[in-house]
């Protein structure tokens, strides 16, 4: 049952007395009883996401969760005060109004991404949680209901809050019907169940499907690097693609290798992200499992697979004799990865189909990859990001600019 204190849910005219009465079990803020829409940037939200940057960051367990420690750097005054900039574009600015954000289960601190975002483009929102309890979201949800309590943030938790409930229609179609705004994040099966729901005539959808990446390395920028660089381009690599197994659409799945191979650089790569692993990645029995499986498929792989090559049971590869034209198809996970080597960077141009979301890099120049990108029209490749910032989240993803798509603009003339 719902844990609020709203008995009665009226948006405008329409009232939904039974909203109440839904199995929706609400962890911290309140049920939005209005639209309670506000300007962008509004300065008690954008207060309020500092306050809760602060809390998170001293903390005397926020370094066990690096990506919950990401969040709140994130939610820093100076970065937003910079995003606030960047988004200025001289026009009058409201919320839409109510949002309902569907997140991930896989990405836990998504959802707190998800609401930032809701907040700073001047919603009300409703965000549902994964249903696995995990306990970064349980730290956030004690710090934020700690900031709730107090009077200068009154305001922010009667307009905003983050629920649980079980997957079934009717909930989110409850919730739907009301939405002014719906995020949509997850697996395409979700994004098209939740799209058949009834929602407003005015209701904004904005979704974000399955996508996949890639990573382009420098082959001889690889050769060049000393050994402190090399630590650090492993570290860098890890935080992209084993903290969440491999699950964000952020986190490569093939491994782009540039320029003529001269030694074993590649070798040496994979042996030191071996080693990286072993005493920080737990392999789960299921995972192991799968990873074995698709490794004994891909030997039987035919011409498309020159090698196959596991490093214990933290880096399993897969090396491409033929570049498949299904490439975003191939989807390792928790250390899971293909790899092509080539002297052509137009290879990129068959790689980006619009499933591609993210291509992140080393030794490279950026200018040409954006270039590749531009003057080809690529239907896919949204972001081109060092390694090392796969994860990093923005107003700006999955092609979106979100605090201009989650506002509307009041014309005067």
């Amino acid at each position: 049952m719902w844990k609020g204190d709203c008995q009665e849910w009226k948006y405008g005219d329409a009232v939904t007395s039974d909203i109440d009465r839904l199995p929706i079990e609400c962890l911290t803020g309140g049920l939005p009883s209005t639209a309670g829409i506000v300007g962008i940037f509004d300065t008690t939200r954008v207060n309020f996401l500092v306050a809760l940057s602060e809390r998170l960051l001293s903390h005397p367990e926020i370094n066990k969760y690096t990506d919950l420690a990401a969040f709140a750097f994130w939610c820093r005054r100076a970065n937003i005060e910079r995003k606030k900039i960047g988004v200025n574009d001289n026009m009058h600015r409201l919320g839409w109004g109510i949002a309902l954000h569907i997140t991930p289960g896989n990405v836990p601190v998504n959802c707190a991404f998800s609401f930032a975002f809701g907040l700073l483009s001047g919603n009300s929102n409703v965000v549902r949680l994964p249903s696995k309890d995990f306990p970064q979201i349980e730290l956030l949800i004690s710090e934020m209901t700690h900031l709730f309590s107090k009077t200068e943030f009154s305001e922010v938790a009667k307009y905003n809050c983050l629920v649980r409930y079980d997957r079934n229609g009717n909930v989110t179609g409850s919730l739907s019907r009301i939405s002014d705004l719906r995020l949509i994040w997850g697996g395409d099966e979700t994004i098209y169940e939740v799209r058949k729901l009834e929602c407003g005539p005015r209701c904004v959808d904005l979704v974000f499907p399955d996508r996949y990446s890639f990573s382009v390395i420098s082959l001889e920028s690889l050769r060049d690097s000393n050994d402190d660089e090399l630590e650090t381009l492993t570290q860098r690599f890890y935080n992209d693609t084993y903290l969440f197994d491999q699950n964000a659409c952020s986190s490569a799945r093939l491994i782009v290798w540039y320029g003529k191979e001269q030694a074993d650089e590649r070798e040496l790569f994979w042996e030191r992200l071996q080693r990286y692993t072993e005493s920080r990645y737990e392999v789960s029995l299921g995972l192991a499992v799968e990873k074995y499986g698709r490794w004994c498929s891909d030997m039987l792989g035919g011409s498309t697979v020159r090698r196959v090559v596991r490093h214990g049971g933290w880096v399993y590869r897969v090396e491409w004799e033929v570049l498949p034209e299904n490439s975003e198809q191939y989807l390792g996970r928790g250390g899971y990865f293909y790899e092509w080597v080539t002297e052509d960077l137009d290879v990129i141009s068959n790689l980006a189909s619009k499933r591609c979301q993210t291509l992140s890099y080393f030794g490279m120049n950026k200018e040409v990859l954006k270039s590749i990108v531009v003057e080809n029209k690529l239907v896919g490749i949204d972001r081109i990001v060092p390694i090392g910032r796969g994860l990093d989240m923005d107003l700006v993803w999955d092609g979106h600019d979100l605090v201009r798509s989650m506002s509307r603009v009041i014309s005067v003339s």
